[in-house]
Parts: structure tokens; C-alpha cells; sequence
């Protein structure tokens, strides 16, 4: 067995599985979701990051619309716009994606709902930060089963450090 291989067992032993079951004990408890249903929520395209269907049924159970003393669901619809609003993103700079991706994820959206005839602009939230165990949180492995390490930097970084090494 080579010496990468040994580490990558290693690693897997100490700390991903570990990891893994601390998730799944946690309150609110994680889900381990298999490759299969990871590819499934990602409609087989490994460059959408959003588990589209467990997205979409959190949305409808975080999000109701209080009016005349009476629950109403937002539309099909509206919950579509709102994954669309995540999943295609302004083209901007790097910077500005992210602060506008972390407002949207923070403080939610508006979207126009008509309920009774009257339609109005309606807070809708992805994560419910009053009470966590609203949320629903999976985890799984990425790419095929084989786990992979997040890049912490964009790629242009990583070619200007290849040129310059001194960089951090």
C-alpha cells in the first residue's frame, strides 16, 4: 500500500467518519445522503451545487403567509423563482456574488403572491434562524463517491500563486 493511500485511509478512519456520525447524532440531526440521491437532487450535473427537491420542500415548510387570520402556502411557482434566485446568480465579480448569495441566504427575499385577490410582495426565507430545528442539514460525498477537498481559493489565485510562491 503506498504512503498516499495510507493517508487517505487514515484520513477517512480519523476524522471523515467521525465527522459523519457527529452530524448524524447533532440536534437538529444531519442526513447522510447516498450518491444516488445526491446525483438524483442534482439532476445528474455536477455543476449544480442545490439539492433541488429537499430545497423545495424546506421552502414550503418554512414559508406561510399569514392573512385575515388564515395559513396560505406560497405558490409552486414563487418557490421555483426563489431556487432560481440561488441557482443563477448575477454575473458580477467574485466579491459581490458572495455578499449578495449571503444576504439572500440571511435575510431571504420578496416575491409577489396573490392570495384572495390581493397580491403583495411576501417575505420568503431559506433558513429559518429562530428555530434551527426547522432547518433540514445533509451531507454526502461529492463527485462519485471519491471525497474531495474544498478549494479555499478561486483558480485565478491559485495560478497567480503558482508564479509567485511567496503569496500565503
Amino acid at each position: 500500500m503506498s504512503s498516499s493511500n495510507s493517508f487517505r485511509d487514515g484520513e477517512k478512519h480519523l476524522s471523515q467518519v467521525p465527522a459523519l456520525h457527529l452530524l448524524q447524532v447533532m440536534q437538529p440531526g444531519w442526513t447522510l445522503l447516498s450518491q444516488a440521491s445526491i446525483d438524483r437532487e442534482r439532476r445528474g450535473r455536477l455543476d449544480n451545487v442545490l439539492l433541488e427537491d429537499i430545497l423545495a420542500t424546506q421552502i414550503a415548510k418554512l414559508n406561510r403567509i399569514e392573512q385575515d387570520g388564515r395559513t396560505h402556502p406560497f405558490s409552486e411557482a414563487n418557490i421555483r423563482t426563489a431556487i432560481e434566485k440561488l441557482r443563477t446568480p448575477e454575473p458580477v465579480g467574485l466579491m459581490t456574488l458572495n455578499e449578495k448569495t449571503t444576504d439572500l441566504l440571511q435575510l431571504g427575499t420578496s416575491l409577489d403572491q396573490t392570495i384572495e385577490g390581493v397580491t403583495r410582495g411576501r417575505s420568503l426565507r431559506y433558513i429559518n434562524w429562530e428555530q434551527w430545528n426547522e432547518n433540514a442539514f445533509h451531507v454526502g460525498r461529492a463527485g462519485g463517491g471519491k471525497i474531495r477537498k474544498p478549494q479555499s481559493a478561486p483558480s485565478g489565485y491559485r495560478a497567480v500563486r503558482q508564479r509567485h510562491p511567496a503569496l500565503p
